[in-house]
This record gives C-alpha cells, structure tokens and sequence, in this order.
C-alpha cells in the first residue's frame, strides 16, 4: 500500500461533525496533491496555453495552474452546496424508501426467475 494511504487510514477517526468535514477535507487535499497523475495532467496541459513570448514560463506555468485549481475549486463547492440543498428537498421518506427497495428486488427476482426458466 502506498505510503501516503497507509498514513491516511492509521489515525483514528474524529468524532465531531466538523472535525470529521475537515479531516474529510484536509485528506482529500493531501491525496491530490500527493496523486503524480495531477501533476503530470498539468505539465501535460497547461503549457499549451503559455504565451510563446513569456520572459518566465515557469512562473506562468504556476500562475494558470493555480487559477484553474481555484476556478475548479469553486465549482466543486458550488456543485456540493446546491446538491446538499436539493438532496435535503428530494430526501425520500421511509415508506418511499421501502417502496424503492421492494421494487429493485421485485425486478432482481424477476430478473433471476428469466434466467432460470430460459
């Protein structure tokens, strides 16, 4: 196991609702920051947008790399706000969710029962 997932799953877990939001959140950044296929998808990528008369095409480099981290950033927590919302609004009551849960096993046993007679 790599070395930066065995560090991740070695501590205990939190036991507040924000702690556990923020540890979510602080390992999420570690593992991507740590994850080589980022890094390389950027050096990969990006360069194509760099100007070709750029006096420091290093410093370019981070200054797009960062802007697209953080415009992704913010659609990520645009999109997990707004699906937070809708799933509070869309939350299934306990007889919907029983309902549900006859009704895909009525098809898996349908579908069991096709297979068996065929």
């Amino acid at each position: 196991m790599p070395r930066q997932l065995y560090w991740l799953h070695v501590k205990p877990p939190p036991s507040d609702s924000a702690e556990i939001h923020a540890a979510s959140f602080r390992e999420s950044v570690t593992v991507e920051v740590l994850n080589p296929k980022s890094s390389l998808f950027y050096l990969a990528f990006i360069p194509q947008f760099l100007p070709t008369s750029s006096e420091h095409p290093v410093a370019m480099l981070f200054l797009i790399g960062t802007l697209a981290n953080v415009i992704m950033s913010l659609t990520d927590a645009v999109i997990v706000v707004g699906a937070s919302r809708l799933q509070r609004q869309l939350a299934p009551t306990s007889s919907q969710r029983a309902m549900g849960e006859y009704g895909v096993s009525a098809v898996f046993l349908a579908l069991a029962a096709g297979v068996i007679l065929s």
